[in-house]
């Protein structure tokens, strides 16, 4: 399986599932036995070299583009978030 996103938040359905502990310590974490690999790339050079692209210029006055690069989530709190003990994780992938 492969997710591609442009922020990372732990509060989704992936995180519950697959439980990654300890991925916030370096820009990427790699869990082998789960093949998992989770990147955090941040910091200010980074976002103003994705600024500079062709792609953040043609959405640069846009609700969107304060989204994706100041990283301000939609509706991202902790408020609604409750863990699930009762269902079983499978971790078998094919």
């Amino acid at each position: 399986m492969i997710c591609l996103g442009n922020s990372i938040s732990s509060s989704n359905p992936y995180f519950d599932f697959f439980d990654p502990k300890n991925h916030q310590s370096d820009e990427f974490t790699h869990y082998k036995s789960k093949s998992i690999l989770i990147g955090h790339t941040v910091g200010k050079e980074f976002i103003q070299e994705k600024l500079t692209t062709r792609f953040a210029q043609s959405i640069k006055d846009t609700t969107y583009s304060s989204l994706i690069f100041s990283k301000n989530v939609i509706k991202d709190d902790f408020a609604f978030i409750n863990k699930m003990k009762s269902i079983r994780k499978k971790h078998r992938l094919i």
